[in-house]
């Protein structure tokens, strides 16, 4: 079978996870997806040249530009009949970009959503994500175009429960909760007394309420992550900062961490709690519906809703070494029972075949 991925989120050859989102979810399951089929990626370049290559098996073809949304189109309907037999459409942007093409595609299409800011947003949110809060007059103005570009799918794939009703309200016609998966090489190490917060550097993921909890708990703490509140984040103190790291790295400094932390105020799933988990690490994290969703009531890390609680959290997890070590076991157990790359390849082959 011949399938199709396009994503609108720019990929750097030397580095294809740097950007995370969707593109770092389907990067996770291409090994198990080349065994059986021809992958082909579509996506923009980081460098802006145009370049392909293949990469776990799969054929990546990176635009020359990257905001060349024409180019885009014109690699997608170019393709003569036959060429493929499914396309991904692996963001909601590239949804609204390719899905008015589903007629002259004549193919399977289905889309993957994970992420909207809009059934979150709120005034505290609007100020931790002005550019976001700013965009909602304009996705207003562009529901029809939305609405019929998600109306045209076959299916949507979504990665929790957290966004179901708002992609019916969209036109979606059917949806599926395939969880996130992770490959096997997340593995535990000797844990040290740090933790590690994974994320971009914007200000809705309240990475400095972290800092502050950390330092207060007088636990050392790593920072993986690169964005706009970096400058600013590096100047609280504390917390090394360690921008992006390739995903070795980044297993290593999870492998001996205790703990993994997260302020987000709103997230499509959770994967880094995940990854989190299978390297050992505990999550203390933000009470909010993605994070619910991932721990669900299996006894496995600590929900906060304030710095202060994060705080306390660490201090109580520091005290209680047999609680944390539970813990942390529990996490092995869950993620082998429910996040596994294979258990995720195997949920898009059945609907990308059937």
């Amino acid at each position: 079978m011949e399938i199709l991925a396009i994503t609108t989120t720019r990929i750097d050859e030397t580095a294809p996870f740097r950007h995370g989102g969707g593109i770092a979810f389907f990067m996770n399951i291409l090994p198990y997806l080349t065994k059986k089929h021809n992958i082909s990626l579509v996506a923009p370049s980081e460098s802006g040249k145009a370049i392909d290559f293949e990469y776990m098996g799969a054929n990546v073809s990176l635009t020359g530009n990257k905001l060349d949304f024409p180019r885009y189109n014109k690699s997608l309907i170019s393709n003569p009949p036959g060429r493929f037999d499914a396309c991904l459409l692996l963001e909601p942007i590239a949804i609204v970009l390719f899905a008015r093409k589903r007629k002259k595609l004549d193919r399977k299409v289905v889309g993957v959503a994970h992420h909207f800011f809009r059934p979150h947003m709120d005034v505290k949110l609007a100020v931790r994500a002005p550019l976001a809060a700013a965009s909602l007059p304009l996705e207003v103005i562009l529901e029809p175009l939305v609405r019929k570009a998600f109306g045209s799918l076959d299916s949507v794939i979504v990665s929790s429960d957290v966004f179901v009703d708002h992609l019916k309200k969209l036109g979606a016609k059917r949806t599926h909760l395939i969880e996130i998966g992770i490959p096997e090489r997340y593995k535990p190490g000797r844990k040290e007394n740090y933790a590690v917060v994974v994320s971009r550097l914007e200000g809705y993921k309240q990475v400095d309420k972290c800092i502050r909890a950390a330092r207060e708990a007088n636990v050392n703490l790593h920072i993986v992550g690169e964005g706009s509140a970096g400058k600013g984040l590096k100047k609280l103190g504390w917390a090394e900062f360690h921008g992006y790291l390739a995903e070795d790295k980044k297993i290593e400094l999870l492998g001996g961490a205790k703990f993994l932390l997260s302020m987000s105020m709103v997230e499509g799933f959770g994967m880094t709690l995940v990854e989190g988990m299978a390297c050992g690490a505990v999550p203390v994290v933000s009470d909010i519906p993605a994070h619910r969703f991932v721990l669900g009531e299996s006894g496995v890390g600590m929900l906060v809703r304030s710095w202060e609680e994060m705080r306390d959290s660490l201090t109580w997890l520091i005290e209680n070494e047999q609680e944390r070590k539970k813990m942390a076991r529990k996490g092995l157990r869950l993620v082998k029972k429910r996040f596994t790359a294979r258990r995720m390849a195997e949920r898009y082959m059945e609907i990308l075949e059937g």
